[in-house]
């Protein structure tokens, strides 16, 4: 079996096959249009592993317009919106580990929501005039 005559970056030998009547592979020929046709092809590799199966939705700027980003409510209300978005995609590792990544944004919110409340709460009630005189 004939191998490329070219070594790799990491100085071994490289053991692609070459096209045949040639040395070199296709990822070493030095010609100009091979070099080309080599970054498109790895362009588009790229962007069909990264992109591939991306549905596309509701653009989050149509979302992100009714809701108060300025309160915790209003960002619960937009982290509920991204997560029905997400829920609605396909089941991939991507989709996943985004859902799962944004419900534990939401559920820290929420937590620290709720435990403001309580303070809000209490200093209120420490606050109140009967509270004191007993």
């Amino acid at each position: 079996m004939n191998t490329c005559t070219a070594s790799r970056a990491d100085g071994q030998p490289c053991r692609a096959s070459p096209a045949p009547g040639r040395t070199l592979c296709r990822w070493h020929d030095p010609a100009p249009e091979a070099r080309q046709r080599h970054i498109a092809e790895a362009r588009r590799g790229g962007h069909a592993k990264a992109y591939g199966s991306l549905v596309s939705g509701v653009p989050l700027a149509d979302a992100v317009a009714s809701f108060d980003l300025g309160t915790p409510d209003g960002l619960r209300q937009l982290l509920a919106a991204v997560l029905r978005g997400l829920a609605s995609l396909p089941l991939d590792v991507r989709a996943a580990n985004s859902f799962a990544q944004v419900a534990g944004v939401q559920r820290a919110l929420i937590e620290s929501s709720d435990l403001d409340a309580r303070i809000r709460a209490l200093e209120e009630r420490a606050a109140s005039p009967r509270l004191r005189r007993a």
